[in-house]
């Protein structure tokens, strides 16, 4: 694939990861029974709306993947080691919450149909276990130190406008830290905005 080509294709899947971020979000708020979810998760959880909806969270968490990764492929000339590493922990983040994404999409209606005290929202399988909070805490600090050392660069350097570049951090950051920062609904909208500008970046660099 030419570079031209893997520019183009980064581009585009960094819009399209905005996208389909801001369409699962809106959906979870529009189609599933937000009242219940204080006391009754699991009535959210085994909707038959819940997997439909995650599908679309899940696909974007796995382009958002792919697009971070183009990106550091094809800026990766003027990318030093702080912001090698920063790629490095960063993807681990993104695939971790993919994985995480995969769980709560798949997992969670399962269980919830035959234990529903497990996907209460104190349920041993969502906020009631350690072993539950620590890889959603973990996720959130990869994503955080990583962004926060390719950034780095990606202003040192002048690789994006340094306004985007801090607007994605702070995104990334408030978003990717939904269980500390409860704000995510902001996160994701200054993440998505930074992605929109990024796509289009990228789009016009191709000649």
């Amino acid at each position: 694939m030419t570079q031209n080509k893997l520019i183009k294709l980064g581009g585009t899947l960094n819009i399209l990861t905005g996208v389909l971020l801001v369409l699962w979000w809106l959906l979870m708020g529009l189609l599933l029974p937000q009242t219940a979810a204080k006391d009754n998760f699991d009535v959210i959880v085994t909707h038959s709306n819940w997997i439909p909806i995650n599908l679309i969270g899940f696909a974007a968490v796995l382009i958002w993947s792919l697009s971070f990764f183009l990106i550091f492929l094809i800026k990766s000339d003027k990318i030093k080691i702080k912001g090698i590493i920063g790629f490095i922990l960063g993807e681990i983040g993104i695939v971790w919450y993919a994985c995480i994404q995969y769980y709560e999409t798949f997992i969670w209606p399962v269980v919830g149909r035959q234990y529903p005290e497990m996907v209460k929202i104190e349920g041993a399988l969502v906020f009631g276990s350690n072993i539950m909070i620590i890889p959603l805490l973990l996720s959130g600090v990869f994503l955080g130190i990583g962004y926060i050392l390719i950034s780095i660069d990606l202003i040192k350097e002048k690789i994006f406008p340094k306004a985007i570049v801090w607007i994605l951090l702070i995104g990334v950051i408030i978003f990717g830290n939904g269980v500390l920062i409860p704000v995510r609904s902001v996160g994701l909208l200054f993440f998505t905005i930074a992605l929109f500008r990024i796509g289009v970046i990228l789009n016009k660099e191709v000649k």
